[in-house]
């Protein structure tokens, strides 16, 4: 995984590209996703938590996942997503 991330559309299309297949891969596992989101935070993706958290949510929700993107997205918290990823790549 050695792309360079450098526009907010690839950071956003990648994050959720990852999140979605870390909930599928690893909803039962969830050491597995921690390291998987520190690793893909390492190389820049760093809404992947943001939206595995959000994923979480919908798969509790009886929604399409078309009319759950917006809630997705107008809920990044970009201050709250750099402290966390500064805190786990010290």
């Amino acid at each position: 995984m050695d792309r360079a991330y450098n526009t907010w559309t690839m950071i956003v299309d990648n994050s959720l590209t990852q999140s979605i297949a870390f909930r599928i891969l690893f909803s039962k596992d969830e050491e597995k996703l921690n390291f998987k989101i520190r690793e893909n935070e390492k190389v820049g993706l760093i809404l992947v938590r943001h939206f595995c958290e959000k994923l979480k949510e919908y798969e509790k929700k009886d929604i399409k996942f078309k009319d759950f993107l917006p809630e997705m997205l107008s809920t990044i918290d970009i201050e709250k997503e750099k402290k966390e990823f500064l805190r786990d790549n010290k």
